[in-house]
């Protein structure tokens, strides 16, 4: 499966290490791996089933992907909350990524996505217990 990660965020520590902190995903992770050629986009192959791509990367954040050799993956719930997991992910450095052909969602596109599943969720009754 190929998707869009809809939302995410890339945090850099003193020392130039990164954490993206993505969306949870169905599934554990296994063997995963960002492939990564320097431009605008980057493709986390995070188990044999599932490929996300983190597109329109912030510019501040390209250079120094291209000279780690690992990243450091959190996921959260969609509350933005709630911890799942954590994993480290190796960067293969490549001279350009496969994308899709078609089918990638502009940056203004992809937060009206977003907003519509945060409003859907925001929505939903809760029960008590």
């Amino acid at each position: 499966m190929y998707i869009q990660e809809k939302a995410y965020q890339v945090y850099t520590s003193e020392k130039g290490e990164l954490l993206f902190v993505l969306l949870e995903k169905e599934g554990d992770e296994d063997k995963p791996m960002i492939v990564y050629d320097g431009g605008q986009h980057a493709v986390l192959y995070r188990n044999k089933d599932m490929t996300v791509l983190l597109d329109y990367l912030n510019e501040k954040i390209r250079e120094p992907l291209a000279k780690v050799t690992h990243v450091l993956v959190a996921e959260f719930k969609s509350d933005g909350k709630t911890f799942v997991r954590e994993y480290e992910c190796p960067v293969k450095q490549v001279k350009k990524i496969p994308l899709p052909a078609e089918g990638i969602m502009t940056p203004e596109d992809a937060e009206e996505e977003l907003k519509k599943l945060l409003n859907k969720q925001s929505s939903t009754p809760k029960t008590a217990l």
